[in-house]
């Protein structure tokens, strides 16, 4: 009986622990400080779009070189450019 009482316990735990851990962690991919910001501060930096393709699937890297064009265009106009959105340090 008490052996039962136990496995109830530690299976209760674990399911409300496997519910729970989803909606404690966060993908660091997706932080200001992540490695695919870091790739495109390097990307605009270098003037090379290829530091983030390798975080874009295939069918959407002319998407992608097409807005990053565009965006060394509007860094090249200077800081009242950069203004435009700000907050992002990009």
């Amino acid at each position: 009986m008490r052996t039962n009482r136990i496995v109830v316990s530690t299976l209760s735990g674990l399911a409300a622990a496997l519910i729970l851990l989803p909606t404690l962690t966060s993908a660091h991919c997706d932080t200001m400080d992540g490695p695919v910001v870091k790739a495109a501060k390097k990307a605009l930096e270098t003037g090379h779009v290829n530091f983030v393709l390798v975080w874009v699937q295939e069918k959407d890297e002319a998407e992608i070189k097409s807005a990053f064009q565009k965006a060394l265009v509007v860094r090249k106009s200077g800081t009242e450019a950069r203004a435009l959105n700000p907050g992002q340090g990009i």
